[in-house]
């Protein structure tokens, strides 16, 4: 199963509560691998443009070739493992 998230953290808060929620009620200890893009879409010159805008007004070290990673999907993820 795969888990398609929106980028609008309202939303994407309560799908990832459900899919985690229904992973515990199907099994007791389920596993799998848990695969994440942290970057949260396609990478364009529009985009790292607009991940350099963020980082410089953060003073965070400027990315050449990725985008930042997005953390609260990936923190709400590991908060459901537990």
């Amino acid at each position: 199963n795969f888990i398609f998230l929106s980028r609008d953290w309202n939303k994407d808060r309560d799908t990832i509560t459900r899919t985690f929620q229904g992973l515990w009620t199907a099994q007791k200890k389920p596993s799998f691998w848990m695969v994440l893009f942290p970057e949260g879409t396609r990478f364009s010159e529009i985009k790292l443009k607009e991940a350099q805008q963020f980082c410089l007004a953060r003073s965070l070290p400027l990315p050449r070739n990725v985008l930042v990673p997005r953390l609260k999907g990936f923190t709400s993820s590991l908060e459901h493992l537990r």
